[in-house]
């Protein structure tokens, strides 16, 4: 079977947000979204916003503040997500063995559960918070029970809290927070490498590959860089003597 193009691909898309927006309209429910990407919830938002007929309360939530992996809500009432917070606790065998990302997404995918079902996933040290939909919550709570060779417990809700993130603040000056030479002192790179990754679709904002790389950024701006992790520019501040622009940059670890 022949791919569908991106083109179709993304009027498919938005061709379900038009039956969500109609069906909230006419039966005068909320209805929600499996988890989107930041390129689904940009598509997702303009669309709602530049039609009229679908101008409805809408609101997108990934059960925490800050969340990437975001579910749309269309509807008058939007105080009920369908979504739930899952807590891993680990038995660590030895203190050696560590449960990352990668491990506990693949654990939950091995079980048939569809990636958009599950939504952002905070790795701590001795225990992870994952957030899904509800329809996802009972197999995974039932069925995972070890991840590799480290035991796991899940239960729901956060009793734990959140696990707190880390991440490394680098500091840096430019002649102008363009998205090339942020990306450069990102990751450590020359602007001409830091150029040819951007050309290359590597480095990509809300989720959507960006190709112009003198594009300005904004103090908040997140970005993703294939191979180096994920990056917020946090600061802009003082010009320098030498007439440079200081910035702070986040790495997520």
């Amino acid at each position: 079977m022949q791919a569908k193009s991106r083109s179709e691909t993304e009027l498919l898309f938005l061709g379900h947000i038009s039956d969500l927006c109609k069906t909230a309209a006419l039966s005068d429910k909320s209805v929600y979204t499996r988890f989107l990407t930041e390129a689904e919830q940009d598509a997702a938002g303009r669309f709602i916003k530049s039609n009229r007929d679908y101008n409805a309360p809408h609101k997108f939530f990934g059960g925490y503040e800050d969340a990437e992996r975001l579910v749309l809500g269309v509807g008058a009432d939007l105080r009920s997500f369908p979504i739930t917070a899952l807590t891993f606790s680990f038995t660590l065998f030895d203190g050696k063995d560590r449960v990352s990302h990668r491990d506990i997404l693949g654990a939950a995918l091995n079980l048939s559960i569809s990636r958009e079902l599950i939504g952002d996933i905070l790795v701590g040290e001795d225990f992870t918070v994952m957030f899904c939909l509800e329809s996802a919550a009972d197999i995974i709570t039932r069925e995972l029970t070890k991840i590799g060779r480290v035991g796991v417990r899940i239960e729901q809700g956060t009793p734990r809290g959140l696990p707190p993130q880390s991440f490394e603040i680098i500091s840096a000056s430019v002649k102008t927070p363009r998205l090339d030479s942020v990306v450069a002192e990102s990751i450590g790179f020359s602007r001409e490498k830091a150029q040819a990754l951007i050309k290359s679709g590597a480095v990509k904002l809300k989720g959507t590959a960006v190709f112009d790389a003198d594009r300005q950024l904004l103090p908040g701006t997140a970005f993703t860089v294939a191979g180096h992790g994920k990056f917020m520019l946090e600061e802009i501040g003082h010009i320098t003597k030498k007439g440079r622009i200081h910035i702070q940059i986040k790495r997520f670890k």
